[in-house]
């Protein structure tokens, strides 16, 4: 069974990546000639679990969270005999239509369903697993609708749906980023009155997306010290996947919603994170990033949990974002800055010592090697990331589009 966890960041990052525009109208799949292969039944069952376990309304579809206790009896359900699936289908569309049920908009539940599916029905060209996804992406535009475009983490679907979550005062940004990836790729397989809903709703929750970011281009997130949520902060974390999955969803939105100021928001983000580089003077990690910085760009050095030092994970998300600009960005001038900065990372990520074949997480800018994690446990190079392999390639890549 491909479980819900499990397939949520493949099928994202993919998508958020696949920004050539494809034809996936369900009117135009032809049918297979030849039989399916192994693998294809195999994934066609799967698939039609997952359609199975949806539920299903007539404005959208969604999907309730699968917790791991639950995974065994679903794998164990897609062995049956059609006949008893069936059954077990009809039994749950019997309840779900009895009373309201929660669905789960997290990245890996229902918009990570709805993209597989899209994307299943074209490599097997079946309409079905087509329109399944599209009803997927009709679930989550009217969860855009609940809050002015911003998508919690779950959404009531019932006689009249509504949200199942009170929205934070710094929100989680990841649920909308992955709605509109699959908002925008559902667009490619209708038209009509289907297609202008769907962009009504990409756009609400892009809009509501670029309204997050500070006129300087950051990115902020709401930092609770020591875990204390009545004692917290504003700060722009790199150490996690905030930063590229926010501009990865613009740079994919520009293509679809060109009445937006996306150029805008990559353009500021783009120069924020430039800012953000490490003081070139310093003995290790020049031009490469920290952990946390503050709205105005300093480096974060009064919290003991967020330690003053160069990241290697903080490095490689903002590389990777430079890369995507570089690629992607409409403006010349931005592609051109953000290329100088891969140059500058690359350059400088290669004089990191290493050990082991292994870069540290986290170096002293100002003297030793490596330092340890913040709670002062023994440092091992085992727990760090990434692997030298990881950079190294990253390094080749970019060497191929002249960066190196």
């Amino acid at each position: 069974m491909l479980g819900l966890k499990n397939i949520g960041h493949m099928m994202a990052l993919w998508a958020l990546l696949a920004v050539t525009p494809r034809t996936w109208a369900v009117d135009s799949i032809t049918p297979p000639t030849t039989g399916p292969t192994k693998y294809e039944q195999q994934l066609a069952s799967e698939c039609d679990a997952l359609i199975d376990r949806a539920v299903k309304w007539p404005y959208g579809w969604g999907w309730a969270e699968t917790s791991s206790d639950d995974l065994p009896a679903v794998e164990e359900e897609t062995r049956l005999p059609p006949q008893l699936r069936l059954l077990k289908h009809q039994q749950r569309v019997a309840v779900t239509r009895r009373q309201p049920t929660d669905v789960s908009l997290r990245p890996e539940t229902t918009p990570a369903a709805g993209l597989l599916l899209l994307q299943a029905g074209q490599i097997l060209r079946q309409p079905r697993f087509i329109t399944a996804g599209l009803n997927a992406a009709r679930g989550v535009a009217v969860a855009s609708g609940q809050a002015n475009g911003r998508i919690a983490d779950k959404l009531v679907l019932g006689s009249s749906p509504g949200p199942a979550s009170q929205p934070e005062s710094i929100p989680d940004r990841s649920n909308t980023c992955a709605g509109i990836v699959l908002m925008l790729s559902a667009m490619e397989t209708c038209d009509g009155d289907q297609h202008d809903y769907l962009k009504r709703a990409a756009a609400r929750s892009t809009r509501w997306l670029i309204s997050q970011q500070g006129e300087t281009g950051i990115w902020p997130r709401l930092y609770a010290i020591h875990g204390d949520l009545k004692n917290t902060r504003r700060l722009v974390r790199l150490d996690d996947s905030d930063l590229p999955r926010c501009t990865y969803t613009c740079l994919l939105a520009r293509q679809y919603l060109s009445e937006l100021p996306l150029d805008r928001s990559i353009d500021r983000g783009t120069e924020f994170l430039l800012r953000l580089r490490i003081d070139p003077t310093v003995r290790f990690g020049a031009n490469l990033w920290a952990t946390a910085y503050t709205p105005d760009c300093a480096v974060v050095q009064d919290l003991e949990d967020i330690p003053a030092a160069v990241d290697t994970q903080a490095t490689s998300n903002a590389m990777q974002t430079l890369l995507a600009v570089y690629l992607l960005s409409s403006n010349d001038h931005t592609s051109d800055h953000a290329g100088d900065g891969l140059s500058h990372a690359v350059n400088a990520a290669q004089k990191l010592p290493i050990h082991e074949g292994k870069y540290a997480r986290l170096y002293d800018p100002f003297g030793v090697d490596h330092i340890a994690p913040a709670d002062n446990a023994p440092f091992k190079f085992s727990q760090t990331q990434p692997a030298r392999e990881l950079i190294d390639s990253a390094y080749r890549t970019w060497g191929d589009y002249g960066l190196a």
